[in-house]
């Protein structure tokens, strides 16, 4: 414990399991703290408190400390590994690892934080950070470069918030001014990976945010008369990279309705390749309303003119693939085509209101208008009832949409029908084009209940909304291993760093690494797969030209066609007869097995199918081409109006009847439900009411087991 004291070294020393803090110092100027180790210190580390200016803290290691609640000292600057207040203080070099609550605390004129690895902290205490700048009054010239720090963790217990976790990487508070924060990778911290709080001359450049609750956060509250206004910050080339849907890019809040005054924000990159729309959060008062608002990158430069030259990923990931359906569909008036039963709508300020149209999408949609006198705040509630959810399976929501502006937001979730009107899944945001759009969102159930509902949420002034073709179907999922598309690295040394790679990838910048990649000192790296993994379209094979007899060893030409449009390979698996171009020709009498076959692309699925054809000496033998074990039988083929469906299985099972074009894009699920095995199942079919034009369809029956097709053809 050190008081008035000067040019006082403490170098390469082990303290350890002390009752207070390993060093505390107070009006001892030029105090050198160099390569000691300290470990099981119960309040702190170092705490250099008023008066020591011009001290030197660097390559020490401070291991767990404040890690038992209530044995360290109470109030400000305890649990923390470094806390330091002098002006000129220099921190450099130095590990903290386990701190119970800030790894950093420091502040004073021209004082500096660099080059330090901070991880796993604010585990016993919250509202702290990594690095924490927090004079509460004016100082200036701060400077936090170079640092790694990750795992904020949070400890919500005992305080206002239980379900809110505030541990930040970087946290810059309230009346503090004049900060420089340049060059830090910060991640996977519990609430944001830099926040501003009531601060001002902020300047935020070449960081990388990875993983974290929100990347970067500007809150604004001037809870005290005293606090300071959000003004004159400067934020450019950053990486603000969201690895989840549920992690925000950006946060702004404010107490009024003056984000645009924040400061200036270019050429940064926002990237959360699973989902770009409404990443970019804001929350402010307005005419003495509380207003949200949510945008992706473009609608944020269009409402407030900021990041003119920023970006998004450069690629995207699929965050699912639906492997099956499950059951019916459970909202089977979905089509709008004779009501709109089974749901209902409310305004938040009751502006607003749905009806039956016809004539912008499939026939009958509904139709949402937003009355033109309606403030910017109107918030529309459409509510679908749906009956039963249970718990931890997953639903996929399809629907089309189309509205009268664009870049409107839409927020989808499933909620209980009733009081208490609570949430049942997680929240989706699309955004609301002028053009039609087909949409499907997946989602998690977090409870069973027997009233639930679909709700789509509308925000927007005025104008209408068109929904049509709603469905809610069980599903099996698999859900994008997002680990497998990305590869997030760092240098914790003083040289640089070689990361070996296993397959291609692109960064942030859309530069292609293929090999390896550098990691210089004290930074890190963001690549993504350069061919991500996406759901890619199944497709069918059919034969678009046959004969009904051949006799007399007679060349068959098969014409295979994909629904994909992609070129097929036929091959003979058996039979004495061998493949020219797309002509089977004949060595001798007997049956012949083609495969036929279609390699996939980046949008397709691979797919094959078999045939056998029998070629005899008899002029009355008929030709039997089809797919081995088919049945599924479609007549009338050609039809005008209408189809019988006769499909049997070996065994009962789940299964989809679904119709496509020959681009393979679906035009409508016909059946989805349970198939009786060993018995003849028959489904009439309306085709009328699907608006076919002349051409080849494909049928295609799906279950866990079977794929099974049929070509159909439209002659209306």
């Amino acid at each position: 414990n050190l008081v008035n004291a000067k040019n006082i070294s403490i170098k390469n020393c082990r303290i350890e399991y002390t009752g207070y803090e390993a060093v505390m110092a107070s009006f001892s100027p030029d105090l050198k703290l160099e390569n000691n180790i300290v470990n099981y210190s119960l309040s702190g580390g170092f705490n250099l408190d008023v008066g020591c200016t011009n001290a030197s803290i660097i390559k020490n290691t401070i291991k767990n400390t404040g890690l038992i609640a209530g044995l360290g000292r109470s109030g400000n600057g305890t649990y923390e590994g470094i806390t330091a207040f002098g002006n000129a203080t220099q921190i450099e070099q130095n590990m903290i690892e386990n701190t119970g609550y800030c790894g950093i605390y420091f502040g004073g004129n021209s004082s500096y934080a660099k080059n330090n690895i901070i991880t796993n902290f604010c585990s016993i205490k919250d509202d702290g950070a990594g690095i924490y700048v927090g004079d509460w009054s004016a100082t200036y010239n701060k400077r936090i470069e170079g640092n790694i720090i990750s795992e904020g963790k949070g400890n919500s217990e005992g305080t206002n918030y239980i379900t809110s976790l505030q541990a930040e990487g970087i946290y810059v508070d309230d009346q503090s001014q004049s900060v420089n924060i340049i060059n830090n990778t910060v991640f996977s911290c519990a609430n944001n990976g830099i926040k501003v709080h009531n601060a001002k001359d902020v300047f935020i450049s070449k960081n990388t945010l990875f993983n974290n609750g929100a990347q970067l956060r500007l809150e604004q509250d001037h809870y005290i008369p005293t606090s300071t206004y959000i003004r004159n910050n400067n934020i450019k080339n950053n990486i603000f990279f969201s690895k989840s849907e549920a992690q925000s890019t950006f946060k702004l809040s404010s107490h009024q309705d003056d984000v645009s005054s924040f400061g200036n924000l270019d050429s940064n990159f926002y990237c959360r390749p699973l989902n770009e729309l409404s990443n970019i959060n804001i929350a402010l008062v307005r005419n003495g309303q509380n207003i949200e608002q949510n945008y992706d990158l473009t609608g944020w430069k269009t409402a407030y003119g900021k990041d003119p030259n920023s970006k998004i990923s450069p690629t995207t990931i699929s965050p699912f693939k639906i492997s099956q359906l499950i059951g019916l569909n459970r909202f089977p008036t979905g089509s709008f085509d004779q009501n709109i039963n089974n749901l209902y709508w409310y305004s938040t300020i009751n502006d607003g209101y749905g009806i039956l149209d016809y004539g912008v999408l499939d026939g009958g949609s509904l139709k949402i208008i937003a009355n033109s006198s309606a403030a910017a705040n109107n918030t529309i509630i459409v509510n679908l009832k749906v009956g039963r959810i249970e718990a931890n399976k997953k639903y996929v929501i399809n629907f089309s949409l189309k509205g009268s502006e664009n870049e409107k937001p839409l927020k989808t979730y499933l909620r209980k029908t009733g009081w208490p009107y609570n949430f049942i899944s997680e929240q989706k945001n699309i955004k609301i084009s002028t053009s039609r759009t087909e949409n499907e969102l997946v989602f998690s159930s977090t409870i069973t209940d027997d009233d639930a509902s679909i709700i789509f949420e509308i925000s927007q002034a005025s104008g209408a909304v068109y929904f049509d073709n709603v469905k809610l179907t069980e599903a099996i999922v698999e859900t994008t291993n997002i680990d497998d598309q990305l590869l997030f690295d760092y240098n914790t040394n003083n040289f640089a760093k070689t990361v070996w790679l296993n397959k291609p990838f692109v960064d942030v910048y859309n530069n292609y690494y293929s090999d390896k990649i550098t990691i210089a000192p004290y930074s890190s790296i963001i690549l993504m797969a350069a061919n991500p993994q996406i759901a890619k379209i199944p497709q069918t094979i059919i034969f678009a030209s046959l004969i009904e007899k051949t006799i007399n060893n007679q060349p068959v030409n098969l014409v295979p066609i994909a629904s994909s449009g992609l070129p097929v390979e036929l091959e003979v698996i058996s039979g004495p007869a061998f493949i020219a171009g797309n002509i089977l020709k004949f060595k001798d009498y007997g049956t012949v097995v083609v495969k036929a076959k279609q390699a996939g692309d980046a949008k397709f699925e691979a797919t094959f199918t078999e045939t056998q054809v029998l070629n005899v000496a008899d002029k009355n033998a008929i030709l039997e081409v089809a797919k081995l074990a088919a049945e599924l039988k479609v007549y009338p083929n050609p039809f005008t109006s209408k189809i019988t469906v006769e499909f049997n299985l070996p065994s009962s099972a789940n299964g989809t009847i679904s119709l496509y074009n020959l681009q393979g894009q679906l035009i409508k699920d016909i059946y989805t439900g349970n198939i009786k095995g060993k018995e003849k199942n028959v489904l009439e079919v309306n085709t009328a009411e699907l608006n076919l034009t002349k051409g080849i369809y494909l049928l295609r029956l799906v279950t866990e087991k079977e794929t099974l097709f049929q070509k159909i053809i439209s002659i209306n």
